[in-house]
């Protein structure tokens, strides 16, 4: 994530790329940093899924894992 993901967002805020030519202000890199975590943890959320056992589908009334 370090070597791949991290240097492409720093380059879209910094440097003048495209998020600071729409006016994108980040303050002692706290934006990038909490933007990235925000976005691993919500593909790693899509990933996984919903906990099995935990919901029930709505249309069935059946728990997910059964």
């Amino acid at each position: 994530m370090i070597g791949f993901i991290y240097p492409v967002i720093v380059a879209w805020t910094w440097g003048e790329g495209w998020l600071y030519a729409r006016g994108f202000d980040d303050f002692a890199g706290s934006g990038i940093v909490h933007m990235t975590g925000g976005i691993a943890g919500l593909v790693g959320t899509l990933i996984c899924g919903p906990r099995l056992g935990r919901f029930t589908d709505m249309r069935t009334k059946k728990n997910l894992k059964d």
